[in-house]
């Protein structure tokens, strides 16, 4: 043993894979930054889909409050309750 040598101590044969630990810790942060990149995109998502689903509903009500949509309606629904 030399003078730092303890007991226990990593052998100079564990140092041969620290490039492959360096490169897979090099992918891991790519990858979290990927990652993120993604979520922040998911999120912008988000918000562009609750907008378009209110813009969407002030449509259908729009429409189905129109007198015509209610006639129409009535008129379908009555040709079923004529056929039960």
């Amino acid at each position: 043993m030399g003078v730092c040598d303890l007991p226990g101590d990593v052998e100079p044969a564990a140092y041969d894979d620290q490039p492959t630990l360096g490169a897979d810790l090099a992918e891991l942060l790519r990858l979290r930054k990927e990652i993120a990149a993604e979520r922040e995109g998911l999120s912008r998502d988000l918000l562009v889909q609750a907008d378009e689903q209110k813009r969407l509903a002030a449509y259908v009500e729009r429409c189905t409050a129109r007198p015509a949509f209610k006639r129409a309606v009535n008129a379908q629904i009555g040709d079923f309750k004529a056929a039960a």
